[in-house]
């Protein structure tokens, strides 16, 4: 009998040890999941934003191709195309922009345009910190026009 009792006090010594080991371990786990989920969503911060000048290098391509589509037809950049093309990239966040362009071209002719700009965004450099960044964007096609000029 004197065994039975010894190994029930062993026993509940060992489970009052877990107890107190399991408190200590329980708020260590809570702030090294706290830490894992900021580091895991400044990661995917990070990734979401690497897309940005992308997308903006898309926008500003289509914007610039609808531009000389309407120079193939009306036969070189008028001042409105000019003034159109400007104000849209604008409005999209360029800066800087800079357009040089065929004026006026006869049906076969080669046209061409060649836009630059600007693209200002703000990016996650470290954990916590930002800066501003430039992506100089270039758009310089040449295609043929297919208006006739007599």
């Amino acid at each position: 009998m004197v065994g039975w009792r010894t190994e029930c006090i062993l026993f509940h010594d060992s489970v009052e040890n877990e107890k107190q080991q399991w408190e200590v371990v329980m708020p260590s786990k809570a702030l090294i999941y706290g830490i894992t989920l900021v580091m895991l969503a400044a990661v995917l911060v990070f990734m979401v934003e690497i897309f940005l000048p992308l997308s903006a290098k898309n926008e500003f391509d289509g914007i610039c191709r609808g531009t000389i589509m309407q120079m193939e037809v009306r036969g070189g950049l008028t001042n409105t195309t000019r003034d159109n093309l400007l104000n849209a990239l604008r409005d999209k966040g360029f800066s800087n922009l800079k357009v040089q362009g065929t004026d006026n071209a006869r049906y076969g002719e080669e046209i061409f345009l060649k836009v630059e700009g600007d693209y200002i965004y703000s990016r996650l450099i470290g954990l916590f910190t930002r800066r501003y960044i430039v992506k100089h964007i270039v758009y310089d096609r040449v295609t043929i026009a297919r208006k006739v000029v007599n």
